[in-house]
């Protein structure tokens, strides 16, 4: 079975990357590990899309704000797929 990867940049509405930030898998069409990962000094995450379907990825700021999207990833076709999350400037 082919495994995908959806692949992102956490910035603010300035555009400027925001490290540090967890980045979560809210929605699968399979049942995923309920874990966040942190983006790195860029802004940018890369978090696992084992099936087909749709995925809703989100993240948290630090005074609580949340940002998420939704990502359609067919994993026949495409290795990877990304995303964009802006959060409000503190």
């Amino acid at each position: 079975m082919a495994t995908s990867r959806i692949s992102g940049t956490v910035v603010d509405t300035a555009g400027r990357p925001l490290a540090g930030v967890p980045v979560f898998v809210e929605s699968a069409p399979v049942a995923m590990p309920d874990i966040a990962v942190l983006t790195d000094e860029g802004g940018g995450f890369v978090v696992p899309a084992p099936a087909t379907g749709s995925y809703v990825v989100g993240c948290t700021g630090e005074r609580g704000e949340r940002m998420s999207a939704r990502v359609e990833v067919d994993v026949d076709r495409e290795p990877e797929v990304a995303v964009r999350l802006a959060l409000p400037l503190p």
